[in-house]
């Protein structure tokens, strides 16, 4: 398996999504590349995508995953 790099932005755009989870004090478990679980719902930072399993809800954007995650 090859290594993957995540570029500068990558990178900022996965410490937003953590400083958000930790702000809200919601659980997390953080896998490789920018990925987030959060109970049902997946979110891949480095593409600001999100899907919850349980729903069926998928989007994008980083801010829309913010509005759906205090919404539930």
């Amino acid at each position: 398996m090859a290594i993957v790099e995540m570029t500068d932005k990558k990178i900022e755009k996965v410490k937003m999504v953590k400083a958000y989870l930790d702000k809200k004090g919601i659980f997390y478990t953080e896998g490789n590349y920018g990925q987030f679980t959060i109970d049902t719902m997946n979110i891949w930072a480095t593409t600001e995508k999100y899907y919850d399993t349980k729903t069926g809800v998928k989007g994008k954007g980083i801010n829309a995953c913010f509005k759906y995650l205090e919404s539930k």
